[in-house]
């Protein structure tokens, strides 16, 4: 069972359990955060990577719009026609 179906499950069960049909944002950390220590190891390394994974996308994201912005403000850009005769060039090689 993937740790997201964990937890899902864990919080559902909990949900029951105190009679609580929704949970707000603080409480379910506040539920995972308790039962951390619970979780073994392959758990915790799969969280870990899914969130370093997406620290790691966000920061590519960021940069790539920045060197966007820097681009536009620079001048650097291309006419939809250029794109195209680029595109159709790259193709046809």
């Amino acid at each position: 069972m993937c740790w997201k179906s964990a937890v899902r499950s864990s919080i559902f069960k909990f949900a029951k359990v105190k009679r609580v049909k929704i949970m707000s944002l603080i409480e379910k950390r506040d539920f995972i955060h308790s039962r951390l220590h619970q979780a073994d190891e392959s758990l915790i390394n799969e969280f870990f990577e899914m969130l370093r994974k997406e620290e790691v996308l966000k920061t590519k994201l960021i940069n790539r719009a920045q060197k966007s912005e820097n681009d536009i403000k620079s001048g650097k850009i291309f006419s939809r026609t250029e794109i195209e005769m680029r595109t159709n060039n790259a193709i046809r090689q």
